[in-house]
């Protein structure tokens, strides 16, 4: 037993002296082919997983809600996520997809050695922001849960999409069904007619 051990320990160091000595082949690594002299980073915005993509007008059924540019993007789960444009990103309608989510992406901050020592490099993270934040969709919708209908009030352009939300807190113990409302707006009725058939392939009614 006391053999065993001895061996197993040595093993043990064997490992560990492998994983210093050389951090880019640690076990994490296992499998992972090496990078090729082409290889090309390529954009969220190409996955497959993604069905559409484009930058469209939404606005709340809330009273001081309004109208807004967002990068607007299904998903092949059947999720539709509405993210939030940061306002000195002058992204409006018809701007490309690519544009827009580059306004997302927090800039590269590589703080240099002088920075540090005076004081003048803040990261994000102690500014009270995460640098992921504009990352996360302001708000996603389950698309099996949702109904579509047009409002001809509101342009030919524009449609309404409606979410029945699962209960929570004290709204189990009631009635009362809970549902938030969005109105999208696109920049021309054959644009909203492509969004329409594609929320509707994805579950929504």
């Amino acid at each position: 037993t006391e053999i065993v051990r001895e061996k197993a320990r040595v093993l043990q160091r064997t490992d560990e002296a492998n994983v210093t000595t050389d951090p880019l082949n640690g076990p994490g690594l296992a499998g992972v082919p090496e990078i090729r002299d082409d290889f090309e980073l390529q954009s969220p915005l190409m996955s497959n997983l993604l069905i559409k993509t484009e930058v469209i007008w939404r606005k709340s059924d809330k009273i001081m809600s309004i109208w807004k540019p967002c990068l607007a993007a299904t998903t092949s789960d059947g999720y539709l996520h509405l993210f939030e444009l940061p306002s000195t990103s002058n992204i409006v309608t018809k701007t490309p997809a690519e544009v827009a989510f580059q306004a997302l992406v927090p800039p590269v901050e590589v703080p240099t050695e002088d920075a540090i020592v005076e004081g003048g490099f803040v990261p994000m993270s102690m500014m009270g922001k995460s640098w992921f934040e504009n990352l996360i969709p302001g708000v996603s919708f389950q698309l099996k849960n949702c109904n579509i209908s047009l409002s001809q009030q509101k342009g030919n352009s524009t449609f309404e999409i409606s979410e029945v939300l699962p209960p929570t807190g004290l709204s189990k113990l009631s009635k009362n069904v809970r549902r938030r409302k969005y109105s999208l707006r696109l920049s021309s009725s054959q644009e909203m007619v492509d969004w329409l058939l594609c929320i509707r392939s994805l579950g929504a009614e």
